[in-house]
């Protein structure tokens, strides 16, 4: 009888060892997910800081406002490879979705 009792014991505080082992790895889990998430959001913030220096930069730059069709009532400029007709994904867009045999809308 006191072997079975202190048997019980131990299989109780094994039980009770596992428990905690549990409970501190899903503590961990979530302290990593939220150290994750903050630095998500740090990454996030410093690209729209340097996207948003770039696009004022660019505005302020004499080649990029003579390029861009700005100075000639909105005209492409330079720029007729680019396709107007978006009915279609473009090459990387249907690579991406995984669409072969894409097809172009005549130039």
């Amino acid at each position: 009888m006191w072997f079975a009792h202190k048997r019980g014991e131990a299989d109780l505080a094994k039980a009770q060892n596992e428990q905690q082992i549990q409970v501190a790895q899903a503590r961990g889990r979530l302290a990593a997910a939220d150290l994750n998430k903050a630095a998500a959001i740090i990454e996030a913030e410093s690209g729209g800081r340097t996207n948003q220096r770039i696009g004022e930069n660019l505005n302020e730059h004499d080649l990029y406002l003579a390029g861009n069709g700005s100075d000639d009532g909105g005209s492409r400029s330079g720029r007729d490879d680019l396709r107007s007709d978006r009915s279609q994904p473009t090459d990387l867009e249907a690579t991406r979705m995984g669409k072969g045999n894409i097809t172009c809308p005549p130039q």
